[in-house]
């Protein structure tokens, strides 16, 4: 179990932490800690490569943080919108 520089709960790649609370399941967020600074360089860098790529990478991070939206969500509206992007 490992904190991140601002003190919050965090986990390694090679482990999950979780809590589950009156049956709901808790993980730390997908957008801090030590996996968002392994994802930014093979996703971030490499994968955004024009204005249409970054507002879809936005629009992903802005469903988790500010709606709190389930990260298969997320997912699933960034897999769908880059196949929208693929054939525009």
């Amino acid at each position: 179990v490992m904190l991140d520089r601002h003190g919050y709960l965090t986990e390694c790649t090679s482990e999950n932490i979780f809590l589950v609370k009156k049956g709901v399941l808790f993980t730390p967020t997908a957008v801090v800690g030590i996996l968002a600074a392994a994802l930014y360089d093979p996703v971030f860098v490499n994968a955004v490569v024009d204005p249409r790529d970054f507002a879809l990478a936005a629009l992903c991070f802005v469903l988790l943080t500010v709606f709190k939206a389930p990260s298969w969500i997320a997912v699933l509206v960034a897999a769908l919108g880059g196949v929208c992007l693929a054939y525009l």
